[in-house]
Order: structure tokens, then C-alpha cells, then sequence
């Protein structure tokens, strides 16, 4: 019995022993979010709009030759960059050089006319007055015999026939002496004179058109540029109607794009823009420069003109080009993320960082542009805001930070 009592109070305290080793389960840890932190900025803020349009060039000129003729060299290629006055290709001469001969020789002959004109002025001149007296005597004198004859008809001597034919020789004896009266007065006149200076100014003109014509065998560049066309080679014969060659202006590109309604008021000549073109991997910057005041009928936009700087020729005509053209432009307004936003029960709100906790803070915001977002109140330069991982958090979440900005 005794031995019995001895083992059983043994198993009582091993039963005692085991009970008071035994421990309470302790509660859960609580869980933490991991955030990215970012902070409140100044800087100015605009409204950007994209739009996206071909690129053209500044200009195109197309050279077309004065003249019909044969090539006789082209002296360009595609590509060629030129200057204005610069000789793309050139005409055979032989023939315009023979009209120029022949117009030299014109004007010399007119020359020569207008001098033995004027000589024979000078010398009819100085006759004119011993002429003048000489007709005015055989004027009278047939005067005179007429005189007589009507005399004699009178007396009867002459029959009516008779003096009828001494009538009529006195006529035309009077109109003969008249006429060599007036071509004398005109021979010593300036009337052979300003015929001859007609005739000399005709054939300077026709001089001076020869050798324009001769210029025009060399067809000259109208504008600088690049060669974008070359329609003509040598031996082949050009038309005044087709261009020969076409030359584009590229150090400055032109963009044309189509605005809506509600942004073409927002938008003016000399504005800023930048133009991203992805094929040449370039962003330039350039201006608005032409502003269409109506719509375009077919598609209801508003055609806006581009102008961008090209200088080292990386962006190429046909290449799309983006343009960003920023409106509503706000200086010295506070920015941050746009991301550092969420609604909560139709409130905008942002996480403020307070130790090791998230604070949920109503914020009024503004303009959006470029991932970042104005803030008119609720925060201030100070703030810590959550810009990631936010979306997880609830007001008093626990967080740990593992980037800040």
C-alpha cells in the first residue's frame, strides 16, 4: 500500500511539473505595408496636348528652265545641297549664240541708220531755206501762167478744152511743188530721225533678249535647299511646263495637324512646342506658325501649321512627328505625383507618413500634366506622401518605407 501512495504522489507532482511549464499563445504581430515616400514640389505646370502629323518641308521649289532646249550637262544629284544662283544643269548654246551675233549686228546697222539720218537732217536743214524760196518762186510763176491763160480764154483766144487742160496742169503742178515743199520741210525735220531712233530701239531690245536667252542656257537654283527631284539628263530635250528640278528647304520642318474645338482657342502664332520624332530619335523645339480661323469641312478640325528647327537634317519630310503643344500654363504651383492620389469615399486623399503609421489627408487638387498633379490644399512642402503602395493602405495602416525620393 505504501509503495502504491509513494507513486502515485510522484505522478502528481511530474502532473504539477508539466502544468506549470506550459505558457499562453501570444497574440499576432501586426502586419506592415511597404511603401515608396516622395515629397511636394514648386514648379511650373502646363496642360500638355499631343498631336500627331507627316513631316514637310519649309518650302519646295520647282525649277523650271526659261527656254525650251537640249541639256547639255546636269551638274546635281538627289541629295546635293545648293545655294540660291547655284547651276543645277545647263543648255546647248550654239544656236542662242548665233541670235546673239545676229541681234549685235542689228543693233550696229540701227546705229548706222540713225547717224546717215541724222546727217541727212543736218544737210536738209541747212537747205530748207534756199528750197523754201525756190518753191515759193515756182509757185508764182505757174500761178502766173494760169494768170495768162485765163486771160487769153477771156479774150478768146483759147478755147473752153484749152483752158480746162491749163486748169488742170495748174493743179497738179501746184500740188507737185506742195508736196516737194512739205517733204523737204520733213526731210529737215526729226521725222526720219525718231524713226531711226524707233528702229535702233528695237533691235537693243531684241539684243538684250538674245543674251537673256543665253543666261537662261544655264538654269540656275531659285532657292537654297536640297535636291529632292531631278527629272532631266543630258541629251534630252526640257519643256518651260515641267520642273526639272525640285529643291526642298529642311532646316526647318513643317508639321500640319488638326485641333479639336475645345483646344484651338488655347492656341496661337509664335506659341512654343517641342516635336518628337521617333524614327530620327530627336525632340526639337519649334513655334506655331499659321492658325486656321475655320474648320476644315470634311473633318470638323482646325488646321494648325508647325515650324521646327532641323538644322543637322536628322528629321527627314514623310517621317510622323508628335507634337506636344502645352496651354494653361501655371507657374510656382506645388506639384507631386499623380499616383500619391486615391478616392475614398468620394474623397481625393493622400498618405502622409507619421512614424510608422500612414495618415489618410483630404487634399484639393488641380491641373494634371506629365504624372504630376497640382495641389491647391491639404498638404505642404514638409509633407512625407506615399506615391506607391497606397493602394493597400487604409488611415493608420502600419508601413515601412522602402524608397524615398
Amino acid at each position: 500500500m505504501r509503495r502504491l501512495a509513494a507513486l502515485g504522489f510522484l505522478l502528481m507532482i511530474l502532473s504539477t511539473s508539466c502544468s506549470l511549464g506550459k505558457t499562453e499563445p501570444a497574440p499576432p504581430a501586426e502586419r506592415y505595408v511597404p511603401v515608396e515616400v516622395g515629397h511636394a514640389t514648386i514648379q511650373t505646370l502646363a496642360l500638355e496636348h499631343r498631336f500627331s502629323g507627316r513631316v514637310l518641308p519649309s518650302y519646295t521649289s520647282m525649277v523650271l528652265p526659261k527656254m525650251m532646249g537640249k541639256v547639255e550637262a546636269v551638274l546635281v544629284k538627289v541629295g546635293d545641297r545648293v545655294q540660291a544662283g547655284e547651276t543645277l544643269f545647263s543648255l546647248e548654246k550654239v544656236d542662242v549664240a548665233r541670235q546673239v551675233e545676229q541681234a549685235r549686228l542689228a543693233v550696229q546697222a540701227a546705229n548706222a541708220n540713225l547717224s546717215l539720218a541724222r546727217q541727212q537732217q543736218a544737210l536738209a536743214a541747212g537747205n530748207l531755206s534756199r528750197s523754201t524760196e525756190l518753191f515759193a518762186e515756182k509757185l508764182q510763176l505757174s500761178a502766173d501762167n494760169f494768170a495768162r491763160n485765163r486771160t487769153l480764154y477771156e479774150a478768146g483766144a483759147l478755147s473752153l478744152v484749152q483752158f480746162q487742160q491749163a486748169e488742170l496742169m495748174f493743179k497738179e503742178e501746184q500740188s507737185m511743188l506742195r508736196a516737194q515743199m512739205e517733204q523737204a520741210e520733213f526731210a529737215a525735220g526729226d521725222g526720219s530721225i525718231s524713226l531711226a531712233e524707233i528702229n535702233l530701239r528695237q533691235a537693243q531690245l531684241a539684243y538684250t533678249q538674245a543674251q537673256d536667252a543665253l543666261l537662261n542656257t544655264s538654269v540656275k537654283a531659285t532657292s537654297s535647299g536640297v535636291v529632292s527631284t531631278v527629272n532631266v539628263q543630258a541629251g534630252e530635250y526640257v519643256s518651260t511646263s515641267q520642273p526639272a528640278v525640285v529643291i526642298v528647304g529642311i532646316d526647318t520642318i513643317k508639321v500640319q495637324v488638326d485641333v479639336s474645338q475645345m483646344v484651338i482657342n488655347s492656341i496661337y502664332p509664335d506659341m512654343p512646342i517641342k516635336a518628337l520624332v521617333a524614327a530620327a530619335g530627336v525632340e526639337v523645339q519649334g513655334t506655331v506658325y499659321t492658325v486656321s480661323p475655320a474648320p476644315n469641312a470634311q473633318t470638323g478640325l482646325y488646321p494648325v501649321t508647325v515650324l521646327a528647327d532641323n538644322a543637322d537634317h536628322l528629321i527627314k519630310p514623310g517621317m510622323f512627328a508628335e507634337l506636344v503643344i502645352e496651354t494653361e500654363v501655371r507657374e510656382g504651383v506645388m506639384v507631386i505625383d499623380s499616383r500619391a492620389v486615391v478616392e475614398r469615399e468620394g474623397r481625393q486623399v493622400v498618405f502622409l507618413v507619421e512614424g510608422d503609421r500612414a495618415v489618410a489627408v483630404e487634399v484639393q487638387t488641380g491641373l494634371v500634366s506629365g504624372g504630376l498633379l497640382e495641389l491647391i490644399s491639404g498638404i505642404n512642402l514638409e509633407s512625407r506622401v506615399v506615391v506607391r503602395g497606397q493602394q493597400y493602405l487604409q488611415n493608420g495602416s502600419r508601413i515601412q518605407i522602402v524608397r524615398e525620393q
